[in-house]
């Protein structure tokens, strides 16, 4: 570590941000405290502290049985539920690193992942009767020392037997505790966390500024395999000793339900939720008053009002990426105004600046920079990329543009790379053009994201065909099943142009297929 990253280690330490305290640390601790009160709900299985604790550690042994031990990288590939939380906390326990992958990876994204990490141990679902992930595993390419399993193989243990040891974790609060996986420019990069950041993150948010403590009810509906899921459900929930709700998919009537029967008090999402939630507020009311912290998106006033006289339920604005979890949010002191059209404002110890090209401030706004101990030790196995987004003096580059207030509020006004964000997971431009030109009918292609009211942003790719015949956007999605590429990388829109766009270096002009849209649009 440089000196001058070594200033800020020893100031987040000094000043009390980072502390020498792990997840399962907490859960141990619940678990001695509050013995018999629910921990976990999934569906009707439920788990108090003291069967949760038990089952982490009864699958750490397990863990340790299959040969993994402190360092190896653990990926699981399993939906919301009992399985990921008590391995979450089994893979700490036994000193290794969790890697949460999404569900919605296939055979493509799963080859990058054990080229990148060499995880000691990838897991998968039941199949499902949408999806053989057996079947898709076995197409996969794993590192020599991986062994690719069935998550039964991490709960086929002895309820009853004795457990020896796994009481504490042999990791250091500094170390590496989980990797995610986002899309960079042209495959996965693997964002790495350590406990003190981890931490510092949960306890700030979920503890300080929202005040979760075992009286709360935490709904989980975002995926835990990404960071909103991981950090804002499975983990702030056991951080605060509140009860952990998972729901495997977001469906608006079925969640009002389990709002209700668990009177759940708090939950995280993109404003479509609350916006879903608002919909029902003819029929239904929440039976106790609700805090969500809305990202991804900024919150429409009418949303706020609406969800505060209609629900009971409190939204708060956050900015945050995968590699600093949360920089900003709003607080439940803030004005109307201020909640309703800014993305709050940084955490006690983050620092946030714009800047200009040459990295310059600018007060007028540019790319916003993060410091503070929210930031990630950098991306795993990647040198290079580190040190582009990860400054040695602390700052993280972010790559988002917008401007802060006098008040120190932000707002977020947009993108200055090209990374589309569709549903929440991050789509490489470049990744998909270069998979859509292996087509044998597609002699250039070009992806842009457009606006969409659901999703975010929906994938719209600009097609030179080689031939008369263009592929259509059917044609191309098979194609690109059929290479074992995630659905949500397919576009969703595919336009025939004679030639794309060129600067005079010769490279692809995305903004002048946004401006032939945006035209069209205003017809």
């Amino acid at each position: 570590m440089d000196d001058a990253r070594d200033v800020f280690v020893r100031r987040y330490r000094d000043e009390g941000w980072w502390r020498p305290e792990l997840l399962t640390d907490h859960v141990r601790a619940w678990a001695a405290k509050l013995p018999y009160v629910t921990a976990v709900v999934d569906g009707p299985l439920r788990l108090t502290w003291a069967q949760l604790w038990d089952s982490a550690r009864r699958t750490a042994a397990q863990l340790a049985r299959l040969g993994v031990g402190a360092g190896d990288v653990v990926s699981t590939q399993l939906p919301n539920g009992v399985e990921i939380i008590v391995s979450h906390l089994a893979a700490e326990l036994v000193g290794a690193i969790h890697n949460p992958v999404a569900l919605q990876f296939r055979t493509h994204e799963l080859d990058q992942i054990h080229s990148l990490l060499e995880p000691k141990l990838m897991v998968y679902p039941a199949t499902t009767q949408r999806d053989d992930f057996a079947a898709i595993h076995a197409e996969t390419t794993p590192g020599r020392n991986c062994r690719v399993e069935s998550v039964g193989v991490l709960f086929d243990v002895d309820a009853e037997s004795e457990i020896v040891g796994f009481e504490q974790s042999p990791m250091a609060a500094h170390e590496a505790a989980f990797v995610l996986n986002t899309s960079g420019t042209v495959s996965v990069k693997g964002v790495t966390h350590s406990h003190e950041d981890a931490l510092y993150s949960t306890r700030t948010v979920g503890i300080d500024i929202v005040g979760l403590s075992p009286e709360d009810t935490v709904l989980c509906i975002i995926p835990m395999t990404w960071g909103g899921g991981l950090a804002w459900g499975l983990r702030v929930a056991l951080h605060a000793g509140a009860t952990l709700v998972s729901v495997p998919r977001w469906d608006a009537r079925a969640a009002a339900e389990i709002i209700d029967a668990e009177r759940c008090s708090y939950v995280y999402g993109p404003p479509t939720v609350a916006r879903d939630l608002v919909a029902l507020s003819g029929e239904w009311r929440p039976q106790r008053p609700l805090t969500m912290i809305c990202a991804g998106a900024p919150i429409p006033r009418y949303l706020c009002r609406d969800a505060k006289s209609l629900l009971s339920m409190r939204l708060l604005p956050g900015y945050g990426q995968t590699e600093h979890l949360h920089s900003t949010l709003g607080r439940p002191a803030d004005t109307e105004a201020q909640l309703t059209t800014t993305d709050g404002r940084p955490l006690p110890g983050v620092e946030l600046k714009t800047v200009d090209e040459a990295g310059n401030p600018s007060e007028g706004g540019g790319e916003i920079w993060c410091r503070g101990p929210n930031v990630a030790m950098g991306y795993f196995g990647q040198p290079e990329f580190s040190a582009q987004t990860f400054r040695a003096d602390g700052w993280q580059t972010t790559q988002d543009l917008g401007r802060l207030d006098a008040d120190g509020f932000l707002s977020v006004s947009g993108r200055k790379r090209d990374i589309i964000i569709r549903g929440g997971l991050n789509v490489s431009p470049r990744e998909v053009e270069e998979l859509l030109q292996r087509h044998p009918d597609v002699a250039e292609a070009a992806v842009i994201g457009v606006q969409d009211a659901r999703y975010g942003e929906r994938i719209c790719a600009f097609i030179v065909p080689r031939t008369a015949s263009a592929p259509t956007t059917a044609e191309l999605s098979a194609a690109l099943t059929a290479s074992g590429v995630a659905q949500f990388k397919h576009p969703e829109e595919v336009r025939t142009i004679d030639a794309l766009p060129l600067t005079a270096t010769g490279k692809v002009r995305h903004e002048s297929l946004r401006e032939m849209l945006r035209a069209e649009t205003a017809q």
